[in-house]
């Protein structure tokens, strides 16, 4: 009875200081894309197919902690604009056995007033890898917004940078995830 009583209490004293909010994606506001380069041209391949989870906490304390962070986006759903460099893209992505790319967060958090740097796990085409990220934000009683970028390679994912024109055009191992989330209060 007494470790009830204890826990009782507990739950009380953490939730009194506490609030967690749910937010979600608000895909209207919302963009992500993928730069890189290659020995012809730089280029830009736009996600259109993706979602986010966000559920955050605060405290007199401390104005945020992100408790749960999930990404999701179909790869089918890269869009460059070239109907050729999409197919290279689904392939060395192996898109029909690795149709998604995700990231969770599993942290430690390091948050100022302006800015969040996460870790997380990232899977890419069947490869997890612990990276982390650095975004600014904002938020307000109705929404959550993050805005950052990461520079990843792609044969740290056991991805081989695709080529075009009979190997002629090689495209750089390196590229850029950027990303702007607008997050509604659920």
């Amino acid at each position: 009875m007494k470790v009830i009583c204890t826990l009782i209490v507990s739950l009380i004293l953490f939730n009194s200081g506490y609030t967690q909010n749910n937010y979600t994606l608000d895909k209207s506001q919302s963009t992500v894309s993928i730069l890189g380069t290659s020995t012809v041209h730089d280029w830009e391949s736009v996600v259109e197919d993706f979602s986010v989870v966000v559920a955050i906490s605060s405290s007199e304390d401390q104005p945020i902690n992100i408790q749960s962070f999930s990404f999701m986006a179909q790869v089918k759903s890269i869009e460059s604009g070239k109907r050729i460099m999409n197919r290279k893209t689904m392939s060395a992505l192996n898109e029909k056995d690795h149709p998604q790319i995700t990231f969770t967060l599993v942290g430690p958090e390091s948050i100022t007033a302006e800015s969040v740097t996460a870790t997380g796990l990232l899977s890419i085409a069947g490869q997890e890898n612990e990276v982390a990220v650095s975004a600014t934000y904002s938020l307000n009683d109705k929404s959550f917004q993050l805005t950052g970028s990461k520079a990843i390679l792609m044969s740290d994912f056991g991805i081989e940078p695709p080529t075009a024109m009979m190997g002629t055009m090689k495209t750089g191992d390196e590229v850029t995830i950027e990303f702007t989330l607008y997050l509604t209060k659920q």
